[in-house]
């Protein structure tokens, strides 16, 4: 089982992944009022044999993350960081590891849930906006305080604002509370809406609303969306199947080998969405290291009786496995004529 972690400025999100499912998880809120209790997160999770990390949150707390997952599993986590181009995803950035990772992982999981042009929205401790072509050019973003940030922002630094308590989002209030809520919730929202106006990704692009402040954000919003809080998780996954065999790739590249890649596919319980996702990766790495593809290795072998595999479904029966190997000749054989 592997342990994916979503580490925020202000909010740790966790789930368990199976190679299929998101399963068990949860979230906490930290800060410097309420430090990280790292060792009572996972005390009844075993099983872990990897810790993949998404952090946008400081170096010091970085650290004393891997240390709690060294101590409780005995293993080193694995820290994503935002790439130039992965899982079909093209950053905009001059500087790619420079996006926040978790505006990155949204991006790939964006796109690996439809083909479509996409604005994705985070609301969390910054309000952060992400333009999705159907291609899968970033097209670029924005970062703004998000209403709770704002608010905090505004009882800092001004003087008799009031402590806050319990307000409604209207039009136009007749109490400084209702301002407060009202004038940062509709702030929030009046960018949202120019942003997807203005998004320049394709006509219509659907609106994908993240974070912790999502579902509260979408209560104002006039367009059509939809909420995924679990999208950076989503996302987790995708780019390290994608890293791993690209790092392999270019391994045996400068070895001097000629790699042919194997496509392969998943079962379709495990959704359409993640399923195109997975079986992307392999068609993308292919075109950018110029590799012999082999759409899916398995292809000869799937019938409608099921008859070339094994009672479980999923492994090939000794017939099966000589027919795998023709496919995989079929493809090797004008690589070792042309040496």
């Amino acid at each position: 089982m592997k342990l994916l972690i979503d580490l925020g400025n202000t909010r740790l999100k966790w789930a368990s992944w199976d190679g299929a499912d998101l399963g068990l998880g949860g979230a906490i809120v930290h800060g410097a009022s309420t430090p990280m209790d790292f060792a009572a997160l996972w005390k009844d999770i075993n099983n872990v044999d990897s810790a993949w990390i998404a952090s946008v949150a400081s170096p010091a707390l970085d650290h004393d993350l891997a240390q709690a997952i060294r101590a409780r599993f005995g293993l080193s986590p694995r820290c994503v960081r935002s790439q130039a181009q992965a899982c079909g995803v093209r950053n905009a950035y001059a500087q790619p590891e420079r996006l926040g990772v978790d505006r990155f992982l949204s991006l790939i999981a964006a796109r690996a849930q439809a083909l479509e042009p996409a604005v994705i929205v985070s609301c969390g401790t910054a309000l952060t906006l992400d333009a999705l072509a159907a291609d899968g050019t970033h097209g670029g973003g924005l970062i703004a305080p998000s209403p709770a940030l704002m608010q905090a922002a505004l009882r800092g630094n001004t003087a008799r604002l009031g402590e806050p308590g319990a307000a409604r989002v209207v039009e136009l209030a007749d109490n400084t509370a209702d301002a407060v809520e009202s004038g940062s919730w509709l702030a929030a929202v009046a960018l949202v809406e120019r942003f997807v106006a203005r998004a320049r990704v394709g006509t219509a692009p659907a609106l994908i609303l993240t974070g912790g402040g999502a579902q509260r954000l979408a209560e104002f919003l006039a367009l059509p969306h939809r909420i995924d809080a679990e999208l950076v998780l989503r996302g987790l996954p995708l780019a390290n199947t994608r890293e791993h065999l690209d790092k392999m790739i270019v391994a045996f590249q400068k070895a001097g080998a000629r790699v042919v890649l194997a496509g392969m596919s998943l079962p379709p319980n495990y959704g359409e969405p993640y399923v195109q996702g997975f079986e992307k990766i392999f068609r993308d790495l292919a075109r950018e290291h110029k590799l012999t593809l082999i759409p899916f290795l398995l292809s000869d072998i799937i019938t409608k009786d099921l008859r070339y595999l094994q009672r479980d479904g999923i492994h090939p029966t000794a017939e099966g496995s000589e027919m795998i190997a023709g496919t995989v000749l079929r493809a090797v054989k004008p690589l070792l004529a042309a040496r």
